[in-house]
């Protein structure tokens, strides 16, 4: 993946190279100004560059920066609650959150993740109130197919393994190999995880 990557890079940094010196915008004057040379051995900026007014700027010192970094536990969960909530009986709303990726972002918020235990619930939700009378979102749904399956921890301790189907598309449960030996040995199988 990384080397079909590589020429689609190198092209944006050929691009970059002639591109007009980026442009800084202050949102309280309105005013544009040339944007300082990046520090050594940061990337070039290839977009321009809006200065946040003071009051804002302020707010944002010490917002995490990295993707597992959230301010409090819940995070991801209220933000999901707000595109949730908005799609409820919206359907203009829910057409434009559809035409951004909204559903698919949603969709993909239907895990388990315990640093935000009720993002699941709201992603949910959102789906619901997107499906709601959206024949465009019932059908891209029902157009979704099963890709893969996921070995999770929980299932390997039970002895367990998810496995597709080609054929009909749907998963089925079996039991591993040391699951059938221990079965075949009239071993007790192994407690459940507590």
């Amino acid at each position: 993946m990384l080397a079909a990557l590589q020429p689609a890079a190198a092209a944006r940094t050929k691009a970059r190279s002639t591109l007009p010196p980026p442009m800084v915008m202050d949102l309280r004057t309105g005013a544009t100004e040339a944007a300082p040379p990046p520090p050594e051995g940061a990337p070039p900026q290839d977009r321009p560059v809006v200065e946040l007014p003071a009051a804002l700027e302020r707010l944002a010192v010490g917002f995490p920066a990295g993707a597992s970094a959230t301010p409090y536990i819940g995070y991801r969960g209220d933000l999901v609650a707000v595109v949730a909530n908005g799609c409820f009986r919206r359907p203009t709303v829910t057409s434009a959150v559809v035409r951004l990726g909204g559903l698919e972002l949603l969709l993909a918020q239907t895990h388990l993740d315990e640093r935000s235990p009720l993002a699941r619930e709201w992603a949910l939700w959102g789906v619901r109130n997107m499906a709601e009378g959206s024949e465009e979102v019932q059908a891209r749904i029902a157009g979704l197919e099963l890709q893969t399956t996921v070995e999770t921890p929980e299932l390997q301790q039970l002895g367990l393994r998810l496995e597709l189907d080609k054929a009909t598309g749907k998963m089925k449960v079996t039991k591993t190999e040391e699951a059938e030996e221990v079965l075949r040995r009239g071993a007790p199988p192994p407690p459940p995880p507590q």
